[in-house]
């Protein structure tokens, strides 16, 4: 008895191979782009990532997101000259846990108008999150006059409101290093 499936897939056969990229002979390698490789993370275009409004000044109860080393020194330098605590979140687009506190900092920033809150992205200042090591994200950095009084590696935005509160008089203690 013959296959009933026998022609359906052979017809498949000739689809998939059909899709299949071609070999440029000159280099060995496929002419179309393959797949990226499992656990690869496309970069997510600035068009999605989370906005908080307009362009917000230093201290006026938004989160400003840096994503040039001119703006980072801007902000760096506010910050020092204003004598204001500094909060400085170091983040990916692509974490659901940096996603997921983004709204509950932007509250935060709402509440006190006496603190600068800055949100960097650090696959774009792959340099900056170097020099502040950032191994893993979300990471919280606090800065009172351009020195780093306490740091912080975790999504508990209780934990974070705690130590921005305990800072707040700008002597650094309360901030876990």
């Amino acid at each position: 008895m013959a296959n009933p499936f026998a022609s359906t897939f052979k017809a498949l056969s000739k689809i998939v191979a059909s899709n299949r990229p071609s070999v440029n002979p000159a280099s060995n390698r496929p002419s179309v782009n393959p797949p990226p490789p499992m656990g690869f993370v496309h970069r997510v275009p600035s068009c999605t990532r989370p906005f908080y409004g307009p362009s917000a000044t230093a201290g006026d109860g938004r989160v400003i997101e840096i994503n040039s080393i001119g703006k980072w020194r801007e902000y760096f330098k506010k910050g020092v000259k204003s004598n204001k605590l500094v909060v400085v979140e170091f983040m990916k687009p692509w974490c659901k846990v940096c996603l997921s506190i983004a709204p509950e900092l932007a509250k935060i920033a709402k509440k006190r108008n006496d603190v600068i809150f800055l949100q960097i992205y650090a696959h774009d200042l792959k340099t900056l999150a170097r020099e502040y090591f950032v191994e893993d994200v979300p990471t919280f950095f606090f800065l009172k006059q351009g020195k780093v009084v306490g740091r912080y590696v975790g999504n508990l935005i209780d934990d974070v409101e705690t130590r921005i509160n305990q800072d707040g008089d700008g002597t650094g203690r309360g901030c876990w290093m």
